[in-house]
């Protein structure tokens, strides 16, 4: 098999969101810079440098612009009631509950919970003048859907929340969706799935395009002088359709797809998936998967010697981005994987290396000072810009706390 080619940055002070981690030394995380021959070329939803702080910048504002239509859309109740003026003595703030259901006993879970917290700080502190008063309630329901369920018409009915921010929602919990647009209630999710804007029109998805990843996935493959591999992905309707554009795109950089396997997040017996790992037909496979599956997925490779020498795997940033690296098992099972993963877009700056500084002081507080703490992620960025972004068209909106609705509103 050809030899990986070593990546190295050229020194500059652009920065891009991909980087390429081989995870047999979880030290050594190299970004993908562009070459001017060509060869590397990262590619991204934010882009790198002043391009990405552009692109971060206007998905900032797009999203404030719409929170606040759709909070003036069902506040319009307040309109005739008098405004008391803005100044610095006034304490009487409205205090405008939003919901966050998460999984407080994984990694993502606390470093949500921890960018939430700063993020709410760090926005008054700025605009104190500010009348509304974000407070975030916090649900831990694990990884249970039901408990998600529960969590939500809990938050709507009796804490009268006026969002709901879910960091991780599949296409079998869209159910939290059609809560929400009945409730006339957003609902804020880091993650990318198929969802009808008309069908769920209080949906937000606060998430990057998985697919602009794929250029450097191609990139990387001519570096690498591989012409043929095989994918492996989630079986649902978005990861379908994000597979079909690396396909297409593998295709333009004249890379035969020997095979496409599709395995189902149902199928979580071992001997399923390892019954779908003998379809493979290229020892070059490209992983495109949640966390759970592909942890799982790799675990059973390694057991069919399918980590060994003579074989190369690549992981897109749909696992990557939420891996949990430290975990021994998983660790050891993708020793010599090649992964793609978002990074915020100032990740190389000073403005970045005092805020993760921050974040991780504000981790020790909430949490035992014997917490492991590991490197801020892509979804800790999100949720402290869309905890900014709520709290600005809240204010904008002059919003006031929820009145209470009939309980039977929000069940379908």
């Amino acid at each position: 098999m050809t030899p990986r080619p070593t990546v190295e940055g050229d020194g500059d002070d652009s920065t891009p969101n991909l980087v390429m981690v081989t995870v047999s030394s979880l030290s050594d995380i190299v970004p993908l810079r562009s070459r001017s021959n060509g060869d590397l070329v990262t590619s991204s939803a934010g882009g790198g440098g002043r391009r990405g702080e552009l692109t971060q910048t206007m998905t900032k504002i797009h999203a404030v612009f719409l929170l606040t239509l759709l909070f003036f859309g069902f506040c319009g109740q307040y309109t005739n009631e008098q405004k008391l003026p803005i100044s610095l003595n006034y304490v009487n703030r409205d205090i405008v509950n939003v919901g966050v259901i998460v999984d407080m006993g994984s990694w993502e879970g606390k470093v949500v919970h921890s960018s939430i917290k700063m993020a709410v700080s760090d926005f008054y502190s700025r605009n104190s003048r500010y009348r509304t008063r974000v407070q975030p309630h916090f649900k831990d329901t694990g990884a249970d859907s039901l408990l998600a369920t529960a969590a939500a018409i809990d938050l709507l009915e009796n804490v009268e929340v006026v969002a709901i921010i879910v960091p991780t929602i599949t296409n079998k919990e869209l159910f939290l969706a059609k809560l929400s647009d009945n409730a006339n209630v957003p609902l804020l999710s880091f993650s990318s799935i198929s969802a009808s804007d008309i069908e769920h029109p209080y949906f937000f998805q606060v998430a990057e395009d998985e697919t602009a990843q794929f250029h450097s996935i191609a990139s990387f493959f001519r570096a690498s002088k591989w012409t043929n591999c095989a994918i492996l992905y989630e079986d649902t309707a978005d990861a379908r359709r994000v597979q079909s554009y690396l396909y297409d795109i593998l295709y333009e950089s004249r890379v035969h797809v020997a095979s496409q396997i599709a395995i189902s997040p149902k199928d979580t017996d071992d001997k399923m998936i390892v019954h779908e790992l003998h379809k493979l037909k290229s020892s070059v496979i490209v992983v495109h998967m949640s966390p759970s599956l592909a942890s799982q997925t790799l675990v059973n490779a390694k057991k069919l010697g399918m980590m060994s020498k003579g074989y190369a795997w690549i992981m897109t940033s749909k696992a990557m981005n939420s891996l949990d690296l430290h975990d021994s098992l998983i660790h050891e099972s993708m020793e010599g994987v090649i992964g793609f993963r978002s990074l915020p877009f100032f990740y190389a700056s000073t403005q970045s290396r005092g805020f993760a500084l921050r974040w991780r002081k504000e981790l020790i507080r909430l949490y035992e000072p014997g917490t492991e703490i590991r490197e801020l992620n892509v979804v800790g960025v999100q949720a402290y810009d869309a905890v900014w972004a709520l709290a600005d068209a809240i204010e904008r909106a002059e919003m006031k706390p929820r009145k209470k609705r009939s309980k039977s509103k929000y069940w379908i």
